[in-house]
């Protein structure tokens, strides 16, 4: 069933947006892969998975954050 949504949603994106503006939001997936492993099996979060995990969002907001700044100039 979730294979479906997420299926579902990325086309629904590719379709309204360029893949150079959602194919970023990829690196998400580990990420709501770990958040959902630790809600729904209460597995237990260590360091260096949250390491991993801020810096995949630090770098998803420094490429969105780049490309605001490349379309302002």
């Amino acid at each position: 069933m979730s294979t479906l949504i997420g299926f579902g949603l990325w086309a629904h994106l590719l379709s309204q947006n360029t893949a150079s503006k959602v194919m970023p939001f990829a690196l998400l997936v580990p990420v709501f892969g770990m958040v959902t492993s630790v809600l729904l099996t209460g597995e237990v979060v260590t360091w260096w998975k949250m390491l991993a995990m801020m810096l995949i969002l630090s770098g998803l907001l420094l490429a969105n954050v780049k490309m605001k700044m490349k379309r302002s100039c």
